[in-house]
């Protein structure tokens, strides 16, 4: 299941977004589209992160990834793992070993140990990027700025459907992994 949102609308600020109807697929969704066409708002309306009207679907565990993705003090490797134990429920052998192919995949694997607060940008998208595909294994949406990333360095397909139109991210086999 991806993401679909029918009469959606927000308010943020002065900026307002209205959109008819909006459909993702379940491998994951980048917005492209100008400065100040609202692609931030919508990503954060479709994560439920903004107040919005209209109808919203996603799957029940569902990531995003932004522009300038938060890290939590630790490793990039214990930033994977915390995240991949707490919501998949495994051990945390079994969640760092997870972290390690998630971190490969996204061309982090030389960068595993390093204080995850002085990544560059580029790394803490991949790492975000990294987070949310061993996360949800669903549904992850990116900022155009992260999809850039992980087209660059990762193991990622991006297939635009036209001008201003979502981009689906396909992440390698890592993401069909089992546990």
């Amino acid at each position: 299941m991806g993401v679909t949102a029918r009469d959606l609308f927000v308010r943020r600020g002065a900026f307002t977004l209205s959109v008819a109807g909006f459909a993702a697929g379940s491998s994951g969704t980048a917005v492209l589209g100008p400065n100040g066409a609202g692609k931030t708002t919508l990503l954060l309306a479709l994560q439920g992160l903004l107040a919005a009207e209209g109808a919203v679907e996603r799957p029940v565990r569902s990531a995003a990834v932004f522009a300038r993705p938060a890290v939590l003090r630790g490793s990039a490797l214990w930033n994977v793992a915390v995240i991949v134990e707490s919501t998949l429920g495994i051990g945390w052998d079994q969640a760092c070993e997870r972290a390690r192919r998630m971190l490969h995949e996204v061309g982090l694997s030389t960068r595993a140990d390093a204080d995850a607060r002085t990544l560059s940008t580029g790394e803490r998208q991949r790492l975000a990027l990294a987070r949310a595909v061993e996360q949800v294994q669903h549904h992850v949406t990116a900022g155009q700025k992260a999809a850039e990333v992980a087209e660059r360095h990762c193991r990622v397909n991006a297939h635009p459907h036209g001008r201003g139109q979502p981009v689906e991210l396909r992440v390698g086999k890592a993401r069909g992994a089992s546990p």
